[in-house]
């Protein structure tokens, strides 16, 4: 006899509307403007033709069937965060797979996306498919401790997030008053700073007066100065660098910490992951008492701040950010040009920061400046 092998398909749209998966009381909207909610809450750039299959004041469930030939999207998005909850895709109209950001993206996970999150979400009363998105990704009803508990993160993000977006919209009215001088890429008398590194310097003789740094985006710098020792140190942190312990070691070269100690963090990627350090960095700053002067996330937030007249800005085909910093005055420029670093250190370097993105390491400090002084015999 024959042997006979059932084929199982993954379920059409109409199939889970037919099983009943989308659950009771969904709303179909047409047109994307009938819906109430606020598209500014949401940060949802909705093409004319998406559907909202649901909507309350917590979330929104879109379908999105795109241009002909692609697949369509169906986005489980919570208020106020950019990145979808989850997202189901259809390929010729049957469900081709089913993704929680939270396992994938970085900057979901920055803004507080994870199981916990995206079960509450689905939990609600008549987000659609909800039993069958549930087993899906292998989660379970959350309980009333968990609903509470993401409740308070959410809020804890967005006040974190608002002070954020204060401070980046301050600096962005102070530079376009008084933009940040620009300074040629040094050759001398300057400790040179990497991906991943950091180093740091005194006004004294024998030692290096600058430190700079070059090529950030995504990645973030962060200068701090100690005006009473005229001391300065910058870091170059990339995405996955652990936060605190840099910002700890940073501080704690700089000799005793306090009011005088004076921040600037600059630079940044478009996602929601460098807003997420910037804040990490912020907090830890605050710890030990120092001064943060200066958010200017120049891609998270919108346009980078423009170079001081005279000062060239860097080439279109290279929109990142490189700082020096003066440890004479504790002045901050724009590095206009590249300096000469030697390439076989440069390609060190490389897989270096590379491993540490994985190991989620601190910045690493270069034997230069004030660390070479302390470092003699």
């Amino acid at each position: 006899m024959p042997t006979v092998v059932l084929i199982k398909k993954q379920p059409t749209v109409g199939d889970l509307f037919a099983k009943g998966a989308l659950g009771e009381g969904w709303t179909r909207r047409s047109d994307p403007a009938d819906a109430s909610y606020d598209n500014e809450t949401f940060n949802l750039h909705l093409a004319a033709e998406a559907r909202i299959l649901f909507h309350n004041a917590e979330s929104v469930v879109v379908f999105d069937e795109g241009p002909a030939g692609t697949p369509a999207l169906l986005s489980y998005r919570a208020a106020g965060k950019k990145s979808p909850s989850a997202v189901v895709r259809f390929e010729d109209g049957r469900v081709a797979d089913v993704r929680a950001s939270y396992s994938q993206d970085p900057d979901a996970q920055a803004e507080g996306i994870s199981p916990v999150s995206v079960a509450v979400l689905l939990s609600q009363e008549g987000v659609p498919f909800q039993g069958y998105l549930m087993k899906k990704l292998g989660l379970s009803a959350p309980s009333l401790e968990e609903i509470a508990g993401q409740r308070e993160l959410d809020r804890r993000l967005e006040r974190r997030g608002r002070a954020l977006r204060e401070m980046v919209r301050r600096t962005r009215a102070y530079r376009e008053a008084h933009p940040r001088p620009a300074m040629r890429a040094l050759s001398t008398d300057v400790v040179d700073v990497m991906q991943n590194q950091a180093g740091i310097t005194r006004d004294q003789a024998g030692l290096e007066r600058y430190v700079q740094t070059f090529g950030a985006g995504p990645c973030i710098i962060v200068t701090v100065y100690e005006r009473p020792s005229r001391t300065a140190a910058l870091a170059h942190i990339q995405p996955g660098t652990s936060i605190g312990p840099s910002i700890d070691a940073m501080i704690s070269r700089m000799g005793p910490a306090g009011a005088g100690v004076e921040a600037r963090i600059i630079g940044g990627g478009e996602g929601a992951a460098s807003a997420q350090q910037a804040g990490d960095m912020i907090e830890a700053f605050r710890r030990h008492g120092a001064s943060v002067v200066e958010v200017d996330l120049t891609r998270s937030f919108g346009a980078k701040s423009a170079p001081a007249e005279g000062g060239a800005p860097p080439p279109p085909q290279d929109d990142s950010d490189a700082i020096v910093i003066d440890a004479r005055t504790g002045e901050v420029y724009n590095m206009v040009g590249t300096p000469a670093v030697d390439a076989g250190r440069v390609r060190r370097n490389a897989m270096l920061a590379e491993l540490a993105m994985f190991q989620k390491t601190p910045v690493e400090f270069v034997r230069a400046g004030l660390l070479r002084a302390a470092a003699a015999p």
